[in-house]
């Protein structure tokens, strides 16, 4: 217990003591030293030779000011300078150390007397720029640097000087002391001993001669030093550690170079005119603030009349939207068509009008660029085709995929042998990247299943479009590198044997998906929610009841939107599709040179080849090249349809086939990835099940190393490392 209890009071003691110091470190003045505007070099290490005189309470790499300090402003010009540098380099040996910079230096002001208001503003900002001392309490040992400043009346200037104070002994020479210290005495040089044993002879440079009664001074505390007794004499000797300046005061102002200039050396004025200064500037603010009291209340009547006049505006444009959709034909039954869509576009056209006149800018939403009734026609059009074809497929390939890749992953984790080779774990990354695919299927076939409407909110739609595009891209990007794999197993094998490593393949592996979900991060931003603008039930008679999902940007935002668009299809399309097939090129040709393989195997391996080239160009380019295109149209009929007379006109201008060939191309990348787990049985032993034993002798299994080399030239990286090398185009 009582040990505890010491404890207890020694945290609390050493507590109570930082948080002394800490006080005591913020009550002490802290300075910065920086060089404003372009300098030159020698400018620039004059203020970091100043930063290391300010030392240790200054900011030593001082970068960027958050916050700048009260005023007033003094400036000097600089007449005179020697840096640090040319300082050491005059002396013959100076004297200066890390030590000497632990403790602020000792400040001496010289002939600061009354000499007018600006001095003694003078000598107050040097005081206040150090920690003030306590003569009471001061360690005489800490005090290792002088910075001494005097001034000079007669040229008003300032001269600056930095010191390093160091302590020695005065009296004895340095042989009476090596006399008396029993030791023996250098006397090579001397005539006599007299010469010797003579007080100030032979000094040394730690020695020094009395300088008279009157400037020695009784301390009341012992001064460590080389050579120094307790209650002998010491002199102080200061060696200059630069930097020198000679300084001139030119103004004093009021802030932070800002404000009223309480002091100037080259401009004088008298009492009149400085009254007259004050006056003038007084009535100039007080100007300013009128002009900004009425600015303030302009913009605010401005932005109240713009408020009411968006507000009319709108309510103008609504009731004319609402007049169309709603029973029109009341008031006019036997009017056609024709003439009811130019009569609603006068009327549109003249809000808008309004709007532009009142508001000074487009109206919200675009509603008088096309008609509602227009848009809603479009999309019944648009979205039939994605109720009655689209959704069953996305239920089937959900399906399919999901037992397809997850057996794949099933046999990968259990049949494997660890650690995993580079094939493997690309086909499991690609197995991987499928099955999260396959799982963001069911409810975007729940949402086409007619009515198409979207239940699950806003946050779930963001995140379902960018589920379903950053999977998208991470299959691409793993069957680019399942080609370039084998693309260097077959062509480079000893390259692929020596240099390649399972943990090659993770770090390619953590890239590809970072890259996707980086290149899939701006879907989160442009999908979004496209409200009905009435509220009701959704049902199939009433789809503009319905909420859509969309996966494209709002009219705002449709030109970043077409630029993405773009860097998807050379990203995600393009650049892997040229990449597959150089590999897949190379691979052929040195297949095709091979003499080690039959003409049967070549075949195979070439119709191999050919099929998983097939599968991308047929289901991931076209998806991009199409959505690009299909972007377009939609850009070319929005612009068309503020000039449409009727709905047949607009239904008649929509774009149906770049339309349908979209959506088909969205049917066939679904597809794709039940397709892939075909591409796991050239790659994995695990699969060997699946595998024919092409080219073997009747008897021989896959499993054969001989065979396998053969039946399976695609798979070099996936063979035992007991398996000799067979040929040195084919295999490692």
């Amino acid at each position: 217990m009582g040990q505890s209890g010491r404890s207890r009071h020694q945290k609390r003691a050493r507590a109570q003591a930082h948080l002394r110091n800490l006080e005591a470190y913020a009550a002490q003045p802290h300075s910065f030293v920086f060089a404003r505007g372009r300098a030159g070099r020698s400018v620039q290490q004059l203020s970091l030779d100043l930063r290391r005189v300010m030392e240790p309470l200054t900011a030593s790499r001082l970068q960027k000011l958050m916050r700048l300090p009260g005023g007033p402003t003094l400036t000097f010009r600089i007449d005179k300078y020697t840096l640090v540098r040319d300082v050491v380099s005059s002396l013959r040996r100076h004297r200066m150390h890390e030590q000497q910079f632990a403790h602020p230096p000792l400040l001496v002001l010289n002939s600061f007397g009354p000499h007018g208001m600006h001095v003694k503003l003078m000598a107050t900002m040097f005081q206040n720029l150090f920690p003030s001392i306590n003569v009471h309490k001061v360690n005489l040992n800490t005090i290792k640097r002088c910075l001494l400043i005097s001034y000079k009346p007669e040229s008003q200037e300032l001269d600056f000087r930095h010191y390093s104070i160091k302590v020695v002994p005065v009296g004895a020479s340095r042989g009476m002391k090596k006399l008396l210290q029993e030791k023996f005495p250098n006397m090579s040089r001397l005539q006599d001993i007299s010469e010797l044993l003579a007080t100030g002879a032979g000094l040394s440079e730690s020695e020094a001669e009395p300088d008279g009664e009157h400037n020695i001074t009784e301390l009341p505390q012992a001064v460590a030093g080389r050579g120094n007794m307790r209650a002998q004499q010491s002199a102080v000797r200061l060696t200059e550690i630069g930097p020198r300046m000679t300084l001139q005061l030119i103004k004093i102002q009021e802030g932070i170079g800002a404000g009223n200039v309480l002091f100037h050396s080259f401009v004088h004025k008298t009492e009149e005119e400085l009254q007259a200064i004050l006056v003038a500037k007084e009535e100039k603010l007080q100007l300013k603030a009128q002009r900004q009291d009425q600015q303030a209340q302009n913009v605010q009547r401005k932005r109240e009349q713009r408020e009411a006049h968006k507000k009319k505006s709108l309510a103008g444009m609504k009731r004319a939207r609402a007049e169309a959709d709603g029973d029109s034909d009341a008031e006019d039954p036997g009017a056609p068509p024709e003439a009811e869509g130019a009569n609603q576009r006068e009327e549109e056209e003249d809000e808008a009008e309004y709007f532009r006149q009142a508001v000074g800018e487009e109206p919200d939403e675009g509603a008088s660029r096309c008609p509602a009734n227009f848009s809603a026609a479009a999309d019944r059009i648009l979205s039939g085709f994605q109720e009655g074809f689209l959704w069953p497929i996305l239920v089937v390939t959900f399906l399919v995929a999901l037992a397809g890749n997850s057996l794949a992953l099933y046999r990968f984790y259990t049949r494997e042998q660890r650690p995993w080779h580079p094939a493997v774990i690309f086909s499991a990354q690609l197995a991987v990247s499928d099955l999260l695919y396959a799982l963001t299927l069911p409810p975007l076939a729940a949402y086409y299943y007619p009515p198409k409407h979207w239940r699950y909110g806003e946050a779930a739609c963001r995140l379902e479009r960018f589920l379903f595009t950053c999977n998208l891209l991470g299959s691409i990007i793993f069957i680019t590198c399942i080609s370039l794999n084998r693309y260097l197993g077959v062509v480079h094998p000893f390259f692929t044997h020596s240099q390649l490593r399972p943990k090659h393949a993770w770090a390619v592996s953590a890239v590809g998906w970072a890259l996707a979900v980086l290149l899939a991060a701006p879907t989160l931003s442009f999908s979004h929610l496209k409200r009905p603008p009435q509220e009701g039930h959704c049902t199939t008679a009433r789809p503009e009841a319905c909420i859509k999902c969309l996966g494209t940007a709002d009219d705002n935002w449709i030109e970043a939107y077409r630029a993405y668009s773009l860097v998807l299809v050379a990203l995600g399309g393009g650049l892997p599709l040229l990449l597959s097939l150089v590999a897949y090129g190379a691979l052929g040709r040195a297949v095709w040179r091979s003499h080690s393989m039959t003409a049967a195997n070549k075949l195979q391996v070439m119709v191999l080849v050919s099929s998983g080239v097939a599968v991308y160009a047929s289901s991931y380019m076209p998806y991009y090249v199409t959505r690009v295109l299909n972007v377009y149209a939609q850009l070319r009929w929005k612009a068309l349809c503020p000039g449409f007379a009727s709905v047949p006109q607009a239904e008649k201008a929509l774009d149906l086939r770049t339309y349908v060939a979209h959506q088909v191309a969205r049917g066939l990348v679904p597809l794709a990835i039940c397709i892939h787990p075909l591409l796991y049985m050239a790659v994995a032993p695990s699969l060997g099940c699946c595998q024919p034993c092409l080219g073997c002798r009747q008897g021989q299994t896959p499993e054969n190393t001989e065979c396998s080399g053969q039946v399976l030239p695609l798979n070099v990286t996936a063979a035992s490392k007991a398996s000799g090398p067979q040929s040195p185009e084919l295999s490692p």
